[in-house]
């Protein structure tokens, strides 16, 4: 674990996934393909909109011009007024084009901010913050309204930001307010994926002091270097993750890998339990066992399911041992932690380290699972399928569960089950969707494989459209052999028709049944 170093980061896509996800619309079946175009060429806004998405998800994939079709249909969305077509060009814009210019990138965000966009409000923030001239103290202000705007929204991560620039200072934009910057990192961490906050938060509470007020970063700082080890633990938290702190000539967040690692370090020398937990992500292999063990014997499970993994898989120097494994594995599952209940899980029933047994797995992966650990519901939910891999009322509920915890497996298979009508109605766009998530999720291989299997398909059915006559025989045969699409004798027939009348010999078309 040689200098591995985690840093919270901002960044457009944690922000952005929820809230312009593509939905099943950008991804319509063969059939539905002309329906859906008819309605984007007649001016439908939503229809224009999941075109471009489509076109900008890979659809098209091998087109010269499947770029420039995905501009064309979010710009005549956006012209419309659709806020997620203004914000995914400014995404586009910003990101994937380095040579528009950055009022360009402003201007495109600011039409869905001035609609009352969050994403985009936090975006302009952003780039106010980052891209713009950090010297210019217009830019501040601007970067502090839109990031206000989007944080009255809910949105998460602009109130977030709030809470480090009202704790720490913004030159003149914010005061030092206490009270305010654990207002607004309160309401940041009420998001459950955003689990930083709340960390923070918790932290703070332990720096209360007797009369019940919250430690200013004056108190703080003198706190630590007056040898606090909850101070010292915290300014370390606060130098990983950026939070309160600004470089002294301008607004940019602080990330300092060093001075974090040092905080770590002084509240670890003093026992400090999660310090220690902290450090050993910054050391070096064997050091950082040294750490993990430490904040194991005094009962931390996240510590204890660490070292389970390292015995499990023989890493950092030390020598692969089973029982080790599910040692620490079973202490940090003992105490609720979700990670090693479902490691225990895995290994009962998989019989990898100790010896098979279903019932154990069931019970430590139901224990995980009912914490919503979105692996454990996956592997659930694959012990209620029959014979044929098709998952009965509890898979397909256990299914759904996983899925929303964002697991790319879960994803794939519910895709799966959409496809192919597996207690649900038949939904081809649905199951593309999900697929096209589950593949841009976790890299799953068979969601890229499927993907691009329907890439395919759909630019033969693209090229047979415009007259291409191999297109059309290709596509003919897919129907005939009900490749990436259901069996149709009769749009085969259509199909090989068609590529005969351009060819000078025609065709004799195979018997279809």
């Amino acid at each position: 674990m040689k200098n591995l170093i985690v840093l919270f980061l901002l960044c457009f896509a944690a922000s952005t996934w929820a809230q312009n996800i593509p939905s099943k619309h950008a991804f319509p079946s063969i059939a539905q393909f002309p329906e859906l175009l008819a309605a984007a060429e007649g001016g439908d806004a939503e229809a224009q909109f999941n075109l471009g998405i489509m076109y900008r998800s890979g659809w098209g994939k091998g087109r010269d011009d499947a770029d420039d079709k995905a501009v064309l249909w979010l710009e005549k969305a956006a012209d419309q007024g659709h806020v997620k077509a203004q914000y995914e060009l400014g995404s586009r814009a910003l990101y994937f084009s380095n040579d528009v210019p950055l009022d360009i990138v402003e201007s495109e965000f600011r039409r869905a901010a001035n609609q009352g966009f969050a994403a985009a409000q936090y975006m302009l923030g952003w780039i106010y913050q980052y891209k713009a001239n950090p010297d210019d103290p217009q830019n501040a202000e601007l970067a502090f309204h839109w990031y206000h705007k989007a944080a009255e929204q809910g949105d998460n991560f602009s109130q977030y930001i709030l809470s480090s620039w009202y704790f720490g200072g913004l030159n003149t934009m914010t005061t030092l307010d206490t009270a305010k910057a654990v207002a607004w990192l309160r309401k940041a961490s009420q998001d459950q994926v955003y689990d930083v906050a709340q960390e923070i938060l918790d932290q703070m509470d332990k720096l209360k002091s007797r009369n019940g007020n919250y430690m200013s970063l004056t108190q703080i700082r003198k706190a630590a270097t007056q040898g606090n080890a909850e101070a010292q633990y915290m300014l370390g938290m606060m130098y990983m993750h950026g939070w309160g702190l600004t470089a002294q000539s301008s607004y940019v967040a602080v990330h300092d890998a060093a001075e974090a690692a040092n905080w770590y370090r002084k509240a670890a020398d003093q026992g400090h339990v999660q310090a220690q937990y902290a450090l050993a992500f910054f050391v070096d292999d064997a050091e950082s066992t040294r750490w993990f063990r430490k904040a194991a014997d005094q009962g931390l499970a996240a510590a204890q399911y660490q070292l389970g993994w390292i015995y499990q898989n023989g890493l950092f120097g030390e020598t692969k041992s089973n029982n080790h494994a599910v040692s620490w594995f079973r202490k940090a599952a003992n105490q609720g932690y979700a990670d090693a209940q479902y490691a225990l899980g895995e290994m009962y029933r998989t019989g990898n380290s100790v010896k098979r047994n279903e019932a154990e797995a069931t019970a430590w992966l139901r224990k995980a699972a009912d914490q919503n650990h979105g692996k454990a519901l996956y592997r659930l939910s694959e012990m209620h399928r029959d014979n044929r891999g098709i998952p009965n009322s509890e898979g397909l509920a256990l299914l759904r569960k996983a899925a929303d915890q964002h697991d790319p497996e879960a994803r794939y298979a519910l895709g799966q089950v959409y496809l192919n009508g597996w207690g649900v109605d038949k939904d081809e766009a649905q199951a593309m969707a999900l697929i096209y998530q589950a593949a841009d999720l976790g890299g799953y291989p068979a969601a890229k494989v499927d993907f691009h299997i329907a890439q395919d398909a759909f630019w033969i059915y693209q090229a047979a459209d415009e007259g291409d006559a191999d297109a059309q025989y290709n596509l003919a045969m897919m129907y005939m052999q009900g490749r990436s699409m259901p069996k149709d004798c009769a749009q085969a027939k259509i199909w090989w028709d068609k590529a005969n009348t351009s060819r000078e010999r025609k065709w004799e078309m195979p018997t279809c049944r």
